[in-house]
């Protein structure tokens, strides 16, 4: 039988292990998001509101789903080994489509990580696993056109631009329309040169 998605237990890099959100992660979560809130609430709808109760809601209905293996998408932490510190929220976002072989990675990072290429080791990680592990026909991220550090990280683990979507979203400083800029991985050879192991259950 294939392996699924719900089979992962983490996925390890040489810096990085990432796995699916299980109870308690929100202290951690809810601690880098404070940290980073700046950042966030410039580029991320979500982070509009950064509260506790929130941040708990949204680790309880994903760990329900992670154990019930039924979600319309996949959200995942990335502990630091360094100092075995949660440093973000990560995983397959809900424009996934699994029964079309289609992944789309969210990404950020906390402040006090930032500038050391962590999150290019996790989306590399994150975009091998659905390719070689999940079969997927296409991993794609997609960002704001304004937003250089996102398009870097893309640019860096060898995403291509294949759509420009005008006005496909509301700036969050604005409140204006924002067009995004689609990049797609559909080769493992794309990829830049990671170590990646997957555990399983």
């Amino acid at each position: 039988m294939p392996l699924s998605i719900y089979d992962l237990k983490h996925i390890e890099t040489p810096r990085l292990i990432i796995r699916p959100v299980r109870l308690g992660d929100e202290y951690a979560i809810s601690e880098a998001i404070q940290a980073t809130l700046e950042d966030l609430q410039r580029w991320m709808p979500w982070s509009k509101d950064p509260s506790f109760a929130t941040t708990k809601a949204f680790v309880k209905k994903a760990h329900k789903a992670w154990c019930a293996q039924d979600s319309d998408d996949y959200p995942m932490v990335v502990e630091y080994k360094q100092d075995n510190k949660i440093i973000c929220a990560t995983g397959f976002n809900e424009q996934s489509q699994p029964d079309n072989g289609l992944y789309e990675i969210g990404y950020w990072l906390h402040k006090n990580y930032q500038g050391q290429g962590l999150v290019s080791e996790y989306v590399n990680a994150l975009t091998k696993f659905a390719l070689e592990v999940l079969h997927a026909q296409q991993v794609q991220i997609c960002t704001q056109a304004e937003n250089v550090n996102s398009i870097a990280v893309t640019k860096r683990c060898g995403f291509q631009l294949k759509q420009v979507m005008q006005n496909h979203r509301i700036d969050c400083l604005t409140g204006k329309p924002a067009d995004s800029y689609l990049f797609v991985c559909n080769e493992l050879k794309q990829l830049s040169a990671l170590e990646v192991v997957f555990k399983y259950f």
